[in-house]
């Protein structure tokens, strides 16, 4: 009797076990149809779509994104799959917790990236470090000599959470700032080729054509651009019609073959481009019907 009240026991014991195995999530298991993102320090939308080589309308679309130019660090996407699952339902509220992993209770690490007018010290006091804290994390025996550009690893710094926007914090601003002086420095030196004659394949200084013009008069100020107005519409980042700023890309399709025409903005609704062999580099309004019906997108690249 002993020996069946053990052996009874035992199958009991064996069946919760087995039970509770069967009910167990899974490790590593992934929705089907897309996979989970979190929005890092100084990512885009646009960077990001690119990144995993969807468009950045289909990211939007699937995680019901208004306004591409505002994302928020720490803020999870999902990113669609590009296959046929495409059309399928989005992630459920189970998919999510599934996914969803506790960090590990470590000391954050950021990764800063040095911009112009930035020392040790500011960027230290920024995130809540010692300026020997900074130095030794990144083995730096000068601290008065940082490179534009230059990757800094700060330990522990601490995460605030911003809106992804150039008007939420003072260091954007600044940004903003420069790159709206620079914009118009690249406004005034494209004026100066008004006139000047278009030619196919041509890319100055005495000719142009659209996407020469464009690459031309940015390499100038050390932006690289392709020769190709549909290439040049991959660059920089997404920008709305009604967002539209000095300096920014617009971008036209004057063939059945998709984007075939890109121009400078230059503000105030209109852009300057190398227009046609009979018209030459001129100043053209988007609000003009051949161009607002042609009208496909528009890029920042400052």
């Amino acid at each position: 009797m002993r020996k069946l009240v053990t052996i009874s026991a035992f199958c009991i014991s064996l069946t919760l076990s087995c039970s509770a195995f069967a009910t167990s999530p899974i490790q590593g298991s992934a929705d089907s149809n897309s996979t989970k993102h979190v929005v890092q320090a100084k990512e885009t939308l646009n960077g990001i779509a690119t990144t995993y080589g969807i468009s950045l309308e289909k990211i939007s679309d699937f995680n019901n994104i208004a306004n591409p130019n505002q994302i928020i660090i720490g803020q999870t996407l999902f990113i669609p799959i590009n296959n046929a699952a495409n059309t399928a339902a989005k992630p459920t509220t189970s998919v999510v917790a599934q996914k969803t992993a506790t960090p590990p209770a470590s000391a954050p690490k950021v990764n800063y990236i040095v911009k112009p007018r930035d020392t040790l010290h500011s960027i230290a006091v920024r995130h809540g470090l010692t300026v020997e804290q900074v130095q030794a994390a990144n083995n730096i025996d000068n601290p008065n000599i940082l490179k534009i550009g230059q990757v800094l690893t700060l330990p522990g710094a601490k995460q605030v959470k911003t809106v992804a926007s150039r008007s939420d914090d003072r260091e954007r601003s600044r940004q903003s700032r420069e790159s709206r002086e620079l914009a118009s420095d690249i406004v005034d030196y494209a004026k100066e080729f008004l006139g000047c004659s278009y030619s196919y394949g041509a890319s100055g200084p005495k000719s142009f054509d659209c996407s020469g013009f464009t690459m031309y008069v940015y390499d100038n100020f050390d932006i690289s651009l392709p020769h190709s107005s549909t290439s040049q519409a991959k660059k920089g980042e997404y920008v709305r019609k009604d967002d539209l700023a000095k300096g920014d890309l617009v971008f036209f399709e004057t063939s059945s073959r998709g984007i075939s025409h890109v121009g400078l903005y230059i503000g105030g609704g209109k852009f300057i481009h190398a227009s046609t062999s009979a018209r030459d580099v001129e100043i053209s309004s988007l609000s003009e019907t051949y161009y607002a019906k042609r009208y496909v997108t528009a890029r920042r690249v400052l």
